[in-house]
């Protein structure tokens, strides 16, 4: 837990565990903030809500849904308790230390609710990474041998495409000669960047389009 004395295996609860039940999980202490006491207000009404004290300390944890509204009151919630001592995130199962990583996740995920699908917001089709090294080697070109006509035809070599299933990810660097397949290399990507816990991210949507 950051910046607390406390430590998260003195907790009757984990909040490592509770966020992967919930969009985001966020705890703090008690403060001596003019703001505390709106922020206690504001957690009480989110879908998850518990206080305990411990060694004389006030801890609060709030767990958020994956409605625009919930996703609003984190935002405001956040915006009061982010300068905090005490104050920490969760999401997948893990503790979040960049906040400004996981706000733009929320709000990325925010957007796309308001879509009709969200494969139409999150995703993005590009050029199969794997090929960018033969694109050059084969000369832009293959060659066919069509047998009705008894002629030789070049065709266009066509590099197939894939779906990126998070727009937030890069995903170009990406090599056929890693040991990981593709799938594991896109999902650690989003793992590094704090976008594998938004409820859209699907790795296995990074499948071959041939063309």
């Amino acid at each position: 837990m950051n910046n607390l004395s406390i430590k998260t295996d003195d907790l009757p609860f984990d909040p490592c565990e509770l966020s992967k039940k919930w969009l985001i999980v966020a705890m703090f202490l008690q403060s001596s903030s003019s703001n505390y006491k709106e922020a206690v207000s504001i957690s009480g009404s989110c879908s998850y809500f518990q206080q305990i004290i411990i060694e004389g300390k006030q801890i609060n944890l709030v767990g958020f849904g994956k409605s625009h509204k919930e996703i609003s009151k984190f935002t405001t919630l956040q915006g009061l308790i982010g300068g905090w001592k005490g104050t920490s995130y969760f999401a997948g199962g893990r503790p979040i230390t960049d906040a400004y990583a996981c706000i733009k996740t929320l709000n990325c995920f925010l957007l796309s609710l308001f879509c009709r699908k969200h494969e139409a917001y999150c995703w993005d089709i590009i050029e199969h990474p794997f090929y960018r090294e033969d694109k050059y080697s084969v000369g832009g070109m293959v060659i066919t041998l069509n047998l009705q006509e008894k002629e030789i035809k070049e065709q266009p070599f066509k590099i197939p495409l894939l779906p990126r299933p998070c727009k937030q990810l890069e995903i170009t660097y990406l090599s056929k000669h890693h040991p990981s397949k593709i799938i594991d290399q896109v999902q650690a990507r989003a793992v590094e960047l704090n976008v594998d816990w938004c409820p859209n991210f699907n790795a296995d949507a990074t499948k071959t389009i041939e063309r």
